[in-house]
């Protein structure tokens, strides 16, 4: 059974009495034990187990806002060595105030001492009024700390606002910590500070964990209740089939059979290594969780280490980041999301058949608007331990649980939408495809797939920053557009809502992940790429220029606004000028192999197929005229990479080309490409109900067409992520015209509800 041993022997193993667990049911029927993140937390995790350090330049520190080196022992504990600043992007820590951590942990806060607070020691006069702005505008005497420190410098009671005495830069610039025992005040002698968030504070990223109100406050606090929860979810698992020693070695013929590896971009995808021919190589080999052989049947999951000494490690991290343990990291698989942490195998035992499974964390930060992060290298933390026939986590898919505090049941709405399949064109906009080619044959498609493999993805948040122009932003979303642009202001406004959430990103504001989804979209940030790349196209074939030489200046154009072979760089640390048009080239390159036969295609919306009544029936027709379902709708074992274990439809089998026919009549809500769906079609039919035909070739209506029962809407393909050939249709409850088509509200349900197929 999969579990977490107590070895009496190690004091450093985790077992069920301090790693809480949550019991998950395969489709075997099987009990599967895994983390239980609505009550895990920092103080709960094993010490690390090695020493380490990190030290970072002065011009990174000053860019940065504050210094994230430090150094710590072997068996230190995590809270003590974990930075805010490194959990910021992953959990969005800077968004809890000390009232919101008290209210999570159950913690009086009238009873924590000022000391407890690590960030407020750092804080000047100054620092504190700009964080608490009504502050400024209470007389020092009702502020002790701050009336006590000036009176202690300057030798004498004062008697004024405390905007006054901060117009007195000597008095401003005082830190408190450094004249003052904290211990002797409480959280409440500043007025607003516990209701303050902690990114309001000056280098606030700069605290360790511990450094928020001690082990009982941002220690106790379960890493599902974090502002960006780290949720339970779906668990892909499978079984330990044989564990191998060190007296193994690799083999070149078993390179791809490899799941651990490394994070290299800004992606954060783990890009599997395999072991070195003829090295040393320790390692387990995994089979299915039921006895059917799938994708993992025969899977190597590497022994990893960070130093090399115990197991394989592999450089990765990227930004000025990558430096740090000279670029070394252990080898694993990033599993409960990828910004909390890689497992590692650590340890395997061929005479008990026994392996140790530890967490590696690693240290971020925003670096010149772009994210950067180190390798995986502060560990290991022992985790849990398994054996042949006993079963190991290597996927999990966020999916809200009904236990998360009350509190954060917005938050959680939006990120649940972000795990429905998202609008990824403008739905038959005239240029926000990202189908089809371009004056010079560029493929924008694999153009984006280029760009974002080296940027981020849709919900990356770059560092506020300033050019040499006064224009000051961050970058945002796959492509990372700067908010100064005025195009990025125009589409975010644009958003219900939109113009407020813009006044606040323009003042500095970091939102989270759920947020810039929800104003800044996929469809609007492909647009905007496209708009602006086939400008930059237009210029370039006016001068001659193509090929892999038009491909390298749209990437250094993209990068530093000229095309330039410069070695020049837009960041420290980052590629020079030359050096990212020839990324880009190459990751064009591989985008294009990637799409196949699919390049040249374009999902633009066609001609109209003829006009319907758009008048519903109440009852459903098979949209294949009778074509066989392959797959029902429901749990399953994921078919294929990326497909989901949740079944949201059902599968007909047909061929490419197979015309796709309305199953009832009423509007179309939705043609154009979704995330996972590749090419989708959705009808609404006016009585609640949603269809919904994905992996389609092409479309014969359009947005807003009126259409009837048996009407041919469209032809099947294989767009998506998808196993081959086949329609996807879904019937979803809970729908009207005037919901967005991806509405998180629409509920799937089994179609056979409403037809027998």
């Amino acid at each position: 059974m999969f579990g977490f041993e107590n070895n009496p022997a190690q004091a450093r193993t985790v077992d069920d009495s301090t790693m809480p667990t949550l019991a998950y049911t395969n489709k075997a029927g099987e009990q599967v034990l895994a983390p239980d993140f609505t009550k895990l937390t920092f103080g709960m995790l094993s010490p690390i187990e090695e020493p380490g350090w990190i030290s970072i330049p002065k011009e990174f520190v000053k860019q940065l806002g504050y210094d994230p080196s430090r150094e710590w022992r072997e068996l230190a504990n995590v809270g003590d060595v974990v930075k805010l600043g490194d959990i910021e992007d992953a959990l969005g820590v800077g968004k809890l105030s000390l009232d919101a951590i008290a209210d999570i942990t159950h913690l009086d806060l009238k009873k924590v001492a000022l000391s407890a607070f690590e960030i407020v020691g750092r804080q000047t006069i100054g620092d504190l009024v700009k964080a608490i702005p009504d502050l400024g505008e209470l007389d020092i005497e009702q502020v002790k700390p701050i009336f006590d420190l000036v009176a202690k410098v300057s030798g004498g009671a004062w008697n004024e606002k405390i905007s006054t005495i901060v117009q007195n830069q000597a008095l401003a610039s005082l830190p408190i910590g450094e004249y003052l025992d904290l211990s002797k005040y409480s959280l409440d002698s500043i007025p607003g500070l516990t209701t303050t968030s902690l990114q309001s504070f000056k280098a606030w990223q700069q605290s360790s964990i511990t450094g928020v109100l001690g082990k009982s406050g941002l220690s106790s606090v379960p890493l599902s209740s974090y502002p960006t929860p780290l949720l339970n979810g779906v668990v892909q698992v499978g079984k330990v089939d044989f564990v191998w020693g060190g007296s193994e070695h690799g083999d070149s013929e078993a390179s791809s059979l490899y799941i651990s590896g490394a994070v290299k971009s800004r992606s954060d995808q783990t890009t599997p290594v395999p072991c070195k021919a003829e090295k040393p190589c320790p390692y387990i080999e995994l089979e299915d969780s039921i006895s059917i052989p799938g994708s993992l049947h025969g899977k190597r999951w590497a022994v990893g280490s960070a130093t090399g000494s115990k197991g394989m490690k592999v450089k990765e991290g990227y930004g000025p980041y990558a430096l740090i343990n000279g670029g070394w990291g252990a080898a694993g698989v990033t599993v409960f999301g990828v910004d909390f942490g890689k497992l590692a195998v650590t340890n395997t035992n061929e005479s008990t058949d026994k392996v140790e499974v530890s967490l590696y964390l690693r240290a971020c930060g925003q670096y010149a608007f772009y994210k950067t992060c180190s390798p995986y290298f502060i560990g290991p933390i022992h985790f849990y331990d398994t054996k042949v026939k006993e079963f190991i986590v290597v996927a999990s898919n966020a999916i809200p649980k009904i236990d998360i505090p009350a509190k954060y049941q917005d938050q959680l709405a939006q990120l649940q939408q972000q795990n429905e399949p998202q609008q990824i064109d403008g739905g038959g906009s005239s240029n926000g495809t990202l189908c089809g080619t371009e004056a010079g044959e560029i493929n924008f498609k694999a153009l984006a797939d280029g760009i974002s493999s080296i940027e981020g993805n849709y919900s990356s948040r770059g560092v506020w920053g300033c050019d040499r122009d006064g224009n000051c932003g961050r970058g945002l979303g796959r492509y990372q557009l700067m908010t100064y642009r005025s195009d990025v202001k125009e589409s975010i406004e644009k958003q219900p809502g939109g113009k407020a959430f813009y006044s606040r990103i323009s003042s500095g504001y970091n939102p989270s992940a759920a947020e810039l989804i929800q104003y800044f979209p996929p469809a609007s940030q492909n647009n905007l790429f496209v708009a602006a790349q086939k400008e930059n196209i237009n210029k370039l074939t006016k001068k001659g220029i193509s090929g892999d030489g038009l491909i390298a200046c749209l990437g250094q154009m993209w990068y530093s606004g000229k095309c330039t072979n410069s070695n020049g760089r837009d960041y420290i640390g980052g590629p020079t000028i030359s050096q990212y048009g020839q990324i880009l080239v190459g990751n064009y390159r591989k985008a294009l192999e990637k799409l196949g036969s699919k390049a040249g295609k374009t999902c633009a919306i066609a001609s109209s197929g003829g006009a319907g009544d758009g008048k519903t029936t109440g009852k459903f027709i098979n949209p294949t005229s009778g074509a066989p379902m392959t797959s029902d709708f429901g749990h399953r074992h994921s078919p294929c990479k990326g497909c989901s274990s949740f079944h949201k439809g059902i599968d007909l089998g047909v061929r490419n080309g197979t015309r796709v026919k309305a199953a009832d009549g009423g509007t179309v809500i939705y043609a154009g490409t979704a995330k996972g769906y590749g090419n989708v079609l959705i009808i609404d039919h006016g009585n609640g109900l949603q269809t919904r035909y994905a992996h389609l070739e092409s479309f014969t209506v359009t947005k807003g067409a009126k259409v009837s029962q048996g009407q041919n809407v469209a032809k099947a393909d294989s767009t998506g992520v998808g196993t081959g050939a086949h329609l996807h249709f879904e019937i979803r409850e809970n729908s009207n015209v005037n919901k967005a088509p991806f509405d998180p509200s629409l509920r799937a349900v089994d179609p056979e509800k409403y037809l027998k197929f």
